[in-house]
């Protein structure tokens, strides 16, 4: 049974959506490469990607991980997956507003 996240997304114009995000068959969920503290990546076993678009979490430091809206979502995704198979949409919102999510 697939599941998915509910995430709030506002645009430019201030206009809020939310798009549904899967949890399932998720490889890994990791800040991306080219602009770790404002996207972050999920991948997926079928060789898909999620790009989401964030507020910054800040600079990586001895005080910051860098990787709190990977930890929201991996923490999120969990508490999904274990909840009754009928349970498979959950409304989430993130401490770092989100402004896109992109598949490829």
């Amino acid at each position: 049974m697939e599941k998915f996240l509910s995430i709030p997304v506002t645009n430019a114009s201030g206009v809020t959506t939310n798009t549904l995000v899967a949890v399932t068959e998720v490889l890994g969920i990791e800040p991306d490469a080219g602009a770790v503290t404002t996207q972050t990546e999920i991948r997926y076993r079928n060789g898909r990607e999620v790009t989401i678009t964030h507020a910054s979490v800040g600079a990586a430091s001895a005080t910051n991980s860098g990787t709190q809206f990977r930890n929201f979502l991996q923490e999120e995704m969990v508490k999904l997956l274990q909840k009754d198979w009928t349970n498979v949409v959950e409304v989430v919102n993130p401490k770092f507003a989100v402004s896109a999510i992109v598949v490829s």
